[in-house]
């Protein structure tokens, strides 16, 4: 796979409008029902969901692509909310866990995967339910001394129901932009 200029502007700038659309819109919510969950947990996290569909399209090249707005996401968490405790090596246990995630859906579903040439939702679910526990056991170890099952489920939670969100909202995008496309054709 070669590098793509075009594919890191895409994926950058994904990764950086779903922290920013999740900090305004989703954050202020969680505080307000949820106000006992540490900052650096959301149980509606947006950026697993670029994750997850990066690696699952441009495989090991999804960390290049991912890196920065991996780092400008780290940078605005800590020096731009205040989270002086967010360690770097957070971001880059979210992103090797969202790729080995993904290379384990793969093995799981390979023949699936190699004779569908087709999307599956199905399989990227798998891919980010995989990265997300693996993203949960090691930011749960990273930041609290003794991981508390809470953390770790918001953790999860917030994975895959950003995730399930991302989804949602590329199908309904990529159905309006057919529905829009056929009628122009005609």
């Amino acid at each position: 796979m070669r590098f793509s200029m075009q594919a890191m502007v895409v994926v950058t700038t994904a990764y950086i409008g779903s922290f920013i659309v999740m900090n305004l819109l989703i954050s202020p919510v969680q505080k307000a029902v949820f106000p006992e969950l540490p900052a650096v947990v959301s149980l509606v996290f947006l950026p697993h969901g670029v994750r997850i569909l990066t690696f699952y399209f441009c495989g090991w090249m999804g960390l290049i692509y991912l890196l920065p707005g991996a780092f400008l996401m780290w940078m605005l968490m800590v020096f731009g909310s205040g989270l002086n405790g967010y360690h770097i090596a957070g971001t880059a246990i979210s992103l090797l866990s969202c790729f080995i995630g993904v290379a384990m859906a793969r093995h799981f579903f390979e023949r699936l995967w190699v004779s569908s040439a087709r999307f599956s939702w199905q399989q990227i679910m798998v891919a980010g339910v995989l990265g997300s526990i693996g993203n949960a056991a090691g930011l749960s170890l990273l930041q609290f001394s003794a991981p508390s099952p809470m953390i770790f489920s918001a953790y999860v939670i917030g994975d895959i129901s950003g995730l399930f969100l991302v989804l949602v909202f590329l199908m309904g995008s990529f159905r309006i932009f057919d529905r829009l496309t056929a009628n122009a054709l005609r």
